[in-house]
C-alpha cells in the first residue's frame, strides 16, 4: 500500500512539474507575441506571470527588462536586464542591452564592462571606442579617456577632431607635456589652424604662462572678434596675471562674455573671484 501512493505522489509531482513548465511556455510566448505587437504592458503582466512560475528563466527576464524599455522606463530595464545578465554571464544579446540600457540612466561603469565583454566575446573593439571615452570622461577616468582616443587617432589620422579630443583628453590627465607634443603633431600635420593655437594659449595658461598665453587669445581675437570662447580665454588668462590692469580688463571682459553666454560656464563665479581679488589689492 506504501509503495502505491509513493508511486502515486511521484505521479501527482511529475504531472504538476509537467502542467507548470507548460504555463511557463504559454506565458513566454504570448508575452513575447504582445511585445511584438507594440503592447509592452501586457507583454510584462504576462512576463510576470511566468516568472512567479519559474524565477531565472532567461528569455522572460530579458524581455521584462526590453518591455520596460520600449516605454522609456530605463530603471526597471536595467533591473531585469542586469539581473538576466548576472543569471547568465557573458551573453551577447543581453549585454548588448546593457549598452543600449545603462547610459540612460548614467550607469556609465556598467556600460563599459558591457562594452568590453562584447569585445571579448568577438566585436571588433573600434566600434566602441568613442563611446568608451565619453563614459570613462564622465566618470573622470581621464587615463583611460587618453587611450581610447589615442585608438581613434591611430584609426583616422586624417580627423583634426580627434586630435583635438586627443589634445584635451591629455590636458584633462593633468599630462601637459603629453597635451603639447599631441599638438605639436597635429600643426605639423595641419598646419597652425586656430583651433590648435586656442590649444596652445590653454596649456600655456595651466602651466603658468601667462604672457604666451595672452598673446595667443590676443591674436586669435583679432582675426575673430565675436568668438566668445576666445573672450573666455583671454579673460581668464588676464584675471591669473598678479596685476590690476590686467584684472580690471579680465572683469570687463567677463561681464560681456555674460551677456553673451547667460550664465552657463561659471562666468559668474569667475566675476565673483576677480573682484574679490582687485578688493583685496586695495
Amino acid at each position: 500500500m506504501k509503495r502505491v501512493l509513493l508511486i502515486l505522489f511521484a505521479l501527482v509531482l511529475v504531472l504538476s512539474c509537467s502542467q507548470k513548465g507548460s504555463d511557463t511556455d504559454t506565458y513566454l510566448k504570448e508575452g513575447q507575441k504582445a511585445f511584438l505587437a507594440g503592447n509592452y504592458s501586457e507583454a510584462r503582466d504576462l512576463f510576470g506571470k511566468g516568472l512567479t512560475l519559474a524565477p531565472s528563466n532567461q528569455d522572460m527576464i530579458y524581455y521584462m527588462g526590453l518591455s520596460y524599455q520600449k516605454e522609456y522606463v530605463y530603471d526597471s530595464a536595467l533591473f531585469y536586464v542586469r539581473k538576466a545578465d548576472l543569471l547568465y554571464q557573458r551573453n551577447r544579446e543581453i549585454n548588448l542591452a546593457l549598452v543600449q540600457i545603462a547610459p540612460q540612466v548614467q550607469n556609465w561603469e556598467l556600460a563599459i564592462q558591457a562594452m568590453l565583454t562584447l569585445i571579448e566575446l568577438g566585436d571588433s573593439p573600434k566600434q566602441y571606442w568613442a563611446q568608451l571615452a565619453e563614459y570613462n570622461a564622465y566618470r573622470k577616468y581621464y587615463v583611460h579617456v587618453l587611450y581610447y582616443t589615442r585608438k581613434i587617432v591611430e584609426q583616422s589620422p586624417e580627423d583634426t577632431a580627434a586630435y583635438l579630443r586627443l589634445i584635451g583628453a591629455a590636458v584633462s590627465a593633468n599630462s601637459l607635456y603629453t597635451a603639447s607634443a599631441f599638438l605639436d603633431t597635429a600643426v605639423d600635420k595641419f598646419g597652425p589652424r586656430d583651433e590648435f593655437m586656442a590649444n596652445r594659449g590653454a596649456i600655456h595658461s595651466f602651466r603658468g604662462q601667462y604672457q604666451e598665453a595672452e598673446n595667443i587669445f590676443r591674436n586669435l581675437l583679432a582675426k575673430d572678434s565675436a568668438n566668445t570662447f576666445y573672450k573666455l580665454n583671454l579673460a581668464s588668462t588676464l584675471a591669473s596675471f598678479d596685476r590690476r590692469d590686467k584684472k580690471e580688463e579680465a572683469l570687463t571682459l567677463l561681464h560681456v562674455i555674460k551677456n553673451e553666454l547667460g550664465v552657463a560656464y561659471g562666468i559668474d563665479s569667475l566675476i565673483i573671484r576677480t573682484s574679490q581679488e582687485l578688493e583685496d589689492m586695495d
